[in-house]
């Protein structure tokens, strides 16, 4: 607190913008860090939080505010330099953004993306060829996933056609990541530009993506922003770089390119769609400003009309699950799966949202829908396994087992080396203490499939507890015990086996650790258990 000085209005607003910033409001946060900077303009301490508040939020006109005292002290971060290239594009200061790719180039952190800034540098500034300054630039590693379409875009938006429809094609055929993105963003282009045609011809197929993206040429209607200038160029780099930053979890610097695009091209769904994501999927307690509600805006601001409204239905009725807003999600999905037009997808979305609700018979209406409708569509047939497991589950668990068996069934003849279709038929037959032989050997080929796996190695233990080999049991179970430590079906089980075995201590602390995190008549059969012992309480029943 010493950085912020000792005057009592400054410490006011910087207690209320970290209480805002604990609380989730984010705009108050954010106008509370402005007036900070504007009283302690070269407080570093200060500036530092308040631009990674504002590059997590999205607020631009902050992050520029708060990046000028970091850099003015040399501390500025990476994506910093990409905050103020992207500031130079806005108002076209092309001189500016040169000198800024220089310092982006001398960094290190981001210097594989400056071929393609200079290029659009370039052809915004009417100097040279861009095309030509890209093919003449070194090439690395990660710049070359981003190069060729990059060089696409270029070509586009310099209206060399030809050549860039032809390469457009060729990169879409090879299936590598963005290639299908690349495709929408080259026929707006061509459309934007008077070649409906051109266009209408690079959106052959019959994915429902491109079947709308052809439906909005044809009307004269972008599917996507056109790359016609440096700003729609950059956006489309930076989005499909913080598509592959945030490819695994999540961070706040994926966030922040994201935002960055978004400030480019802010009328973008396949970004809005991925920033809304990352947003929804933060940490709260590490990322300041980051909730559903902001995400849920993101989300809805994307076309539900456009080529990605499948993505944003799915996100739109994650968040509303997310936020607890159940009855709500259920509606949408219901809405959705109403429609003459419904897909597997809606079918299956409504699927998973009965099951959250614990609803299972209608799920596995839901499940079956989605079932039938793949059945009579050849490109899900690489969903069919998963789909059968969904529907034979949902099946299960609504106590239908008669029905549920020949589904689960499908599933592991589909796809004989799925681990967990293996795992839930077995573990399903284990408890019901059906035909054991053949579900220790399922669970067996799924433990061989995923030996790491705490889910397998439980249905593993507990199929030798029911054999009678109690060590092996007890070592598998210690195994998935150790993976998930908390699960109380797991514990449990460990805790059999070590009665079983004569480790009565230990099963009883087994027991104990199940019902920390049991309910209902699972724990009142643990307590009966620990009063008991197991062969009291299994006599009993």
């Amino acid at each position: 607190m010493a950085t912020v000085g000792n005057d009592r209005a400054a410490i006011g607003a910087y207690v209320h913008a970290r209480l805002a910033d604990a609380t989730g409001e984010t705009e108050i946060a954010n106008r509370s860090y402005a007036e900070l900077i504007d009283q302690r303009p070269d407080d570093v301490v200060l500036a530092s939080r308040a631009y990674r508040q504002a590059m997590t939020t999205g607020d631009i006109t902050l992050a520029l505010r708060a990046a000028a005292p970091l850099d003015r002290a040399g501390v500025l971060p990476a994506d910093g330099r990409l905050l103020l290239f992207v500031s130079a594009l806005r108002v076209k200061d092309w001189p500016a953004a040169e000198r800024i790719t220089d310092r982006i180039a001398s960094d290190g952190n981001f210097d594989f993306l400056v071929p393609m800034l200079r290029a659009w540098v370039a052809f915004g500034a009417k100097r040279g060829d861009p095309v030509a300054m890209l093919d003449a630039a070194p090439a690395s590693a990660l710049g070359g996933a981003y190069r060729p379409a990059q060089r696409i875009l270029l070509q586009l938006a310099l209206g060399r056609y030809d050549d860039a429809q032809l390469e457009a094609r060729a990169l879409a055929a090879t299936g590598t990541a963005h290639a299908g993105e690349l495709r929408l963003s080259a026929a707006a282009t061509l459309a934007a530009q008077g070649r409906k045609d051109t266009a209408l011809s690079l959106l052959d197929g019959d994915a429902p993506a491109l079947v709308r993206a052809r439906t909005m040429v044809a009307a004269g209607k972008a599917p996507v922003p056109p790359v016609i200038d440096a700003r729609g160029g950059t956006a489309w780099l930076f989005a499909r770089l913080a598509a592959d930053i945030g490819a695994r979890a999540p961070s706040p610097g994926a966030i922040a390119i994201g935002w960055l695009a978004l400030a480019l091209a802010p009328d973008d769904d396949a970004t809005l769609l991925l920033v809304g994501r990352m947003l929804a999927a933060g940490d709260d307690d590490e990322w300041p400003g980051v909730d559903d509600a902001a995400a849920l805006m993101l989300v809805e601001r994307a076309n539900p009309d456009g080529p990605f409204a499948a993505a944003r239905e799915q996100i739109r009725v994650g968040l509303l699950m997310q936020a607890d807003d159940k009855a709500a999600a259920l509606n949408e999905a219901l809405t959705l799966a109403g429609r003459p037009e419904a897909t597997l997808a809606d079918f299956a979305r409504l699927g998973d949202i009965y099951t959250r609700l614990g609803r299972h018979g209608e799920a596995a209406d839901a499940y079956g829908r989605a079932v039938a409708l793949a059945g009579a569509d050849s490109r899900a047939s690489a969903l069919m396994w998963s789909l059968y497991l969904l529907y034979g589950g949902a099946l299960d668990r609504a106590g239908d087992w008669k029905r549920a068996l020949p589904m689960l069934e499908k599933a592991v003849a589909l796809a004989p080396q799925e681990a967990h279709a293996l795992n839930y038929l077995g573990y399903s037959k284990l408890e019901k203490k059906q035909d054991i032989a053949n579900a220790t050997a399922l669970v067996k080929r799924a433990a061989a499939l995923k030996p790491d796996d705490p889910a397998i190695a439980d249905s593993l233990g507990y199929a030798y507890y029911l054999g009678g080999d109690f060590p092996r049991a007890i070592q598998a179970l210690e195994r998935a015990v150790a993976g998930q430590p908390t699960d109380p079906t797991i514990n449990e089980h460990l805790g059999d086996a070590y009665w079983k075995a004569g480790r009565r201590f230990e099963a009883r602390y087994a027991w104990r650790a199940a019902m920390a995190t049991a309910d209902g008549d699972d724990h009142a059969r643990l307590a009966d258990k620990l009063e008991r012992g197991l062969d009291l309480v299994q006599a009993r029943r």
